[in-house]
């Protein structure tokens, strides 16, 4: 049996595990060790410390049994057992298609990973519980340190000006299209929080996450039109489409609502602007459509539409954006009853090519 000062101590070597590729500092709180020792046994913490980090590298089994000096028997079980958890994720090679297995990010793994499956029990409260508790105390900041961010956010595609010059990775439907494989899982942010009524079953993995999904973790196989149905229907009630900010075919698309979620919730609470990146463009309205009913207004997940006044005599009301706040989502453009509002062009924002890439620039861009 383990001592507390033996526990804090092999613990806080996992913490810095965690932390050892530069993309996130943990903070040294005594919820974090509780999270910790929630998620992993002593056991299989001793060896977690023997698994890379997602970003870091995958380790097959035999060469993890070479490292550890444990049987590969015992340790398919421990593998098994954090499978379940939602701390381990596991693919197949390209090359040679044999397992390989590495840590989700910590912070990450605190929501889909854990609650994907659309299970709920006392351990995920006590996690739900212990999380919020850390976001409280300023998590948000430590999640989103770069001003190069992870994620991004795509825009809605049926309103976007057509004679726009539109890239590939600004629409969702390209990767949709290309994916050789699509599954969709439980909001890890709102199946934890439940802070709105709003569909629960929005998000969408791609290719080999959706095998380990399908496989592991309860995931639903959709075809390409159930997908892209899926998006269609979840932007038109209210939810934003975020994806990775790279040009590689994305690992998940997040469906976000304004309460729950874990990339949104620090814009909208603190205006931190470094959980993701906007979309490279903004709504218009067209006057002559436009009957300014404020659907938009009423719908947009960041507060970003306003109702302007008219002053003059004779003048008409008209909807106005504040670009400081407006993140390009198009919400507004899926919701208006007019087809009033086209998504312009504003800015050439492109992000990196690859993901490794993205990831170096995350790292070289932190400022804390």
């Amino acid at each position: 049996m383990a001592t507390t000062k033996q526990k804090e101590g092999l613990y806080g070597s996992l913490r810095e595990h965690y932390t050892a590729d530069g993309r996130f500092a943990l903070p040294q709180r005594k919820e974090l060790l509780q999270l910790l020792e929630l998620r992993y046994t002593p056991e299989e913490a001793q060896l977690a410390l023997s698994i890379p980090v997602i970003g870091q590298g995958r380790i097959s089994l035999e060469d993890l049994a070479e490292r550890t000096g444990k049987g590969e028997a015992e340790l398919r079980g421990m593998l098994d057992s954090l499978l379940a958890k939602g701390v381990l994720y596991m693919e197949r090679r390209r090359d040679d298609g044999r397992e390989v297995y590495c840590l989700w990010d910590f912070f990450y793994s605190l929501y889909t990973p854990l609650f994907g499956d659309g299970l709920i029990d006392d351990t995920k409260r006590k996690v739900t519980e212990l999380r919020e508790k850390m976001w409280d105390a300023g998590t948000s900041y430590l999640m989103y340190p770069s001003t190069y961010p992870f994620a991004r956010i795509m825009p809605y595609e049926p309103t976007l000006d057509p004679a726009a010059e539109v890239a590939p990775y600004e629409r969702y439907s390209y990767y949709v299209n290309n994916a050789q494989a699509i599954c969709v899982v439980a909001c890890g942010c709102r199946m934890s929080i439940d802070h709105c009524n709003e569909p629960v079953y929005v998000c969408i993995h791609f290719d080999r996450q959706a095998e380990y999904w399908i496989k592991h973790r309860r995931g639903r196989a959709l075809t390409k039109e159930e997908a892209l149905q899926l998006i269609e229907d979840s932007v038109r009630g209210g939810l934003v489409v975020t994806g990775a900010n790279d040009q590689e075919m994305p690992l998940v698309f997040c469906l976000c609502c304004r309460d729950c979620c874990v990339i949104l919730r620090p814009f909208i609470e603190n205006f931190n602007t470094n959980s993701f990146a906007r979309s490279n463009f903004m709504p218009h309205w067209d006057l002559e459509k436009c009957r300014v009913c404020n659907t938009c207004l009423r719908a947009c997940p960041v507060g970003a539409i306003g109702r302007h006044v008219a002053h003059d005599e004779g003048g008409r009301d008209h909807q106005m954006v504040m670009p400081e706040r407006c993140i390009g989502c198009g919400v507004c453009s899926a919701v208006c009853p007019r087809g009033a509002i086209t998504l312009n062009s504003v800015r050439d924002v492109v992000p990196e090519p690859t993901r490794k890439q993205a990831v170096a620039k995350h790292v070289a861009e932190r400022i804390w």
